[in-house]
């Protein structure tokens, strides 16, 4: 998206990515995608692009919304629990409220714009009931794989999309089974590693 906005020199001030963290220390990213984007995305995007990146996460942490006990409502004393597609809570708390408050700290009305290709009407759909928003991609005919080609082409994909067609925490309530079981083989294999290391030492 950022790459479509620079090539038809719409305004830029800022672009803002807002990391989920799984507890104090535990990114909400994959690991991989999480080095590609402190090592990799953010540099190309300051050093090459001239761009201003800002960083923001919530003040709490995804196992600390788990265990906080809920002081209103029918079930008062009860902890929050997990998020479900019902009660799809971490989006609210530590997506949106961040970048709500980091709106709200601003002097100047902000216009965000949000990376929604031409090819995701449910998403569009909902966009447009913000004026305040808009989607590049989708405003330019950009589907999600031909945004995948243009991050190719410019050295920005990922490489979490060479496993999974989809990114989002590892711990997402949403993810497919198949992701899941991706994410289940890469714990085990670090952990594999992490006692090879052990054992060599010994």
């Amino acid at each position: 998206m950022i790459l479509t906005i620079i090539k038809h020199g719409l305004p830029l001030d800022e672009v803002i990515y807002c990391e989920v963290m799984f507890d104090e220390h535990i990114s909400g990213e994959y690991p991989e995608h999480a080095t590609f984007i402190y090592n990799k995305a953010i540099p190309i995007l300051e050093l090459c692009y001239g761009l201003k990146v800002t960083v923001l996460r919530d003040k709490t942490t995804y196992k600390e919304n788990c265990y906080h006990i809920r002081t209103k409502g029918k079930r008062v004393g009860t902890p929050l629990g997990f998020p479900s597609r019902l009660a799809n809570w971490c989006n609210g708390y530590l997506k949106m409220r961040p970048i709500n408050a980091y709106h709200k700290s601003q002097m100047d009305t902000i216009h965000e714009y949000v990376g929604i290709a031409a090819d995701e009407p449910k998403r569009l759909e909902r966009l447009r009931k913000s004026p305040t928003s808009s989607a590049p991609l989708a405003d330019f005919g950009i589907t999600e794989a031909e945004a995948l080609e243009i991050c190719k082409e410019h050295f920005l994909l990922s490489p979490i999309y060479k496993t999974q067609e989809r990114n989002g925490c590892w711990f997402c309530h949403n993810a497919r089974i198949g992701e899941v079981f991706l994410t289940l083989k890469s714990v085990l294999k670090r952990r594999l590693k992490c006692h090879e290391n052990h054992l060599s030492q010994l």
